[in-house]
């Protein structure tokens, strides 16, 4: 990977509408009967491709069938990929540690969400640094509840 991703030149791709994968996810409904490769999915390539982006962000469901092989098709076709490995996952590690194996053999970086946002933000002193840490801890941890206040006793 060469350069920095930025938003102006990035795009986020999902993946996550494979009929049985998803029923790992009970909230989301199935979607590309048996499509494997995202790639191979004309409305997605469309899509991803309308964007004009070089870089791209990718997730899936699982690593070892939503997002090793879009990944690295995406690398294949002349693109920067970076697959957030924290957004993703394999119900074995040995699907797991092979997908990532194969994805950075073929050139796609891996990370983590929060290298990921300070990559995009760059420069938290300028308004537009200020958006990606801001939707991360805005919009992706759950709701926490205030803790429990305890008292603490000293022994008299």
């Amino acid at each position: 990977m060469t350069g920095t991703f930025t938003p102006s030149d990035s795009a986020l791709l999902l993946m996550a509408r494979q009929i049985g994968t998803l029923q790992l996810i009970k909230n989301i409904p199935d979607g590309r009967a048996g499509i494997v490769n995202a790639s191979n999915d004309v409305n997605l390539k469309q899509a991803a491709e309308k964007t004009r982006r070089r870089n791209l962000i990718m997730a899936g469901v699982t690593t070892d069938v939503h997002l090793v092989h879009r990944a690295i098709s995406a690398c294949r076709e002349g693109h920067q990929v970076q697959a957030v490995k924290d957004a993703s996952g394999s119900p074995f590690n040995l699907s797991e540690d092979s997908s990532r194996r194969r994805m950075e053999r073929e050139g796609v970086v891996l990370t983590a969400t929060n290298t990921l946002m300070a990559e995009l933000a760059q420069d938290r002193s300028r308004p537009e640094g200020g958006q990606p840490p801001g939707i991360l801890f805005r919009e992706v941890p759950p709701k926490i509840k205030e803790p429990p206040r305890f008292r603490i006793r000293r022994p008299a």
